[in-house]
């Protein structure tokens, strides 16, 4: 696609001798604008598809929600939040699921 020869060409040109990358530090060594690019282009059709309480949203609050969205991955037996946490992210689980336990380490169910 057109943007992904522009994200080539901007780390060809910034990073000449660099062969490999981790995804977020690619993201985050990009221009502003191309980075909201790259992210409406990595997100916006997931969000809409396959989040339903996002199939209505209006698309000025899906590209905001596409600007601040990062990858997160997790093995088996991970905590990815527990009882007393401050939320700082919205989780939405693209595969697998995750199972909630009640504050006595008991199994209530799972989200897929």
């Amino acid at each position: 696609t057109e943007l992904a020869s522009r994200v080539r060409g901007y780390f060809q040109h910034r990073y000449p001798r660099q062969k490999a990358f981790d995804d977020e530090v690619v993201l985050s060594l990009l221009s502003h604008s191309l980075q909201i690019e790259v992210q409406l282009e990595l997100y916006l059709d997931f969000l809409w598809s396959d989040v339903p309480a996002l199939r209505t949203a209006p698309e000025p609050l899906l590209r905001s929600i596409c600007q601040i969205l990062t990858r997160a991955y997790h093995v088996p037996g991970d905590i990815v939040m527990a009882k007393g946490d401050l939320a700082k992210y919205m989780h939405i689980t693209q595969e697998g699921e995750l199972a909630v336990y009640d504050s006595q380490g008991r199994y209530v169910r799972s989200i897929c």
